[in-house]
């Protein structure tokens, strides 16, 4: 990612209706999935953190932990969350803490390498969900909405539902959720990405990613939007299309039986 698109997140992510808006997702979902008395949290490619300490306030965790590629990215986290044990690593090959995790969470960060490249790093961390555990991603959708701001963030793929079905079948997965995000929207966001869709800029340091902030209004009614969705969401709907595909999968309780046989 562009160093000044972590700045632009780390200014707006606790403010503007996208970020609150997939921050109330992953709440409901851990509310209704995690496994009782859940302990370790981890956030493979935590950005500037406001994830992670969201979550840390809202759930009691005995270790709440965090990695990002960029130092930039651990510097801004660690003021929003001190407590967290938070490092430089990468999603390809990363550098884990803790023998077994209850959550792990990682928000559109496996996009950046895209999946081929940290496939193994995703194995390496699903090994260490406990069984039962969950593993929760966002991920930008659709392949042809690719435009100026998945150059600024380094984006090198965008997904299907069905690209990520698979993929969690491929990592011993079972999925709970496997929805579309912001469908009410999406019509507004296609508008919005389309000039650069059609248009992009000649290379990533000229790109500027799609963040702005929003006039409160149009801030306030689309964090209800989205609010609305995943409640729907999280009561069983499954969203047609959207602009991001977001996964709630469980690593399988037979899943240590199977390693202890073997």
């Amino acid at each position: 990612m562009n160093p000044r698109e972590y700045l632009v997140m780390s200014e707006l992510e606790c403010y503007h209706w996208w970020y609150r808006g997939l921050r109330d997702m992953i709440s409901r979902i851990v509310d209704r999935y995690s496994l009782p008395n859940s302990e370790c949290l981890l956030d493979a490619g935590v950005g500037t953190g406001e994830n992670l300490a969201f979550l840390s306030k809202e759930k009691q965790f005995g270790y709440v932990g965090g990695f990002d590629a960029s130092q930039v990215a651990i510097d801004l986290a660690s003021k929003k969350v001190d407590s967290a044990d938070l490092y430089v690593s990468d999603i390809c090959n990363p550098e884990l803490h803790q023998d077994a995790y209850d959550i792990v969470t990682s928000c559109d960060v496996i996009n950046i390498p895209g999946l081929s490249q940290c496939f193994q790093g995703l194995q390496r961390m699903v090994s260490r969900i406990r069984p039962g555990g969950l593993f929760l991603a966002n991920l930008p959708a659709y392949s042809w909405l690719y435009s100026d701001h998945d150059l600024a963030v380094h984006t090198s793929q965008r997904f299907a539902a069905g690209q990520v079905r698979t993929m969690c079948h491929e990592l011993g997965l079972e999925p709970i959720v496997l929805t579309y995000r912001l469908c009410s929207l999406f019509p507004l966001f296609v508008l919005s990405r389309l000039p650069t869709m059609l248009f992009r800029s000649r290379s990533a340091a000229e790109a500027r990613s799609a963040l702005s902030r929003p006039s409160k209004y149009v801030n306030s009614l689309f964090s209800t939007i989205s609010r609305v969705e995943n409640r729907a969401i999280q009561m069983g709907w499954t969203l047609p299309w959207g602009s991001s595909v977001f996964v709630a999968a469980r690593r399988p309780l037979t899943a240590s039986l199977r390693e202890m046989r073997g």
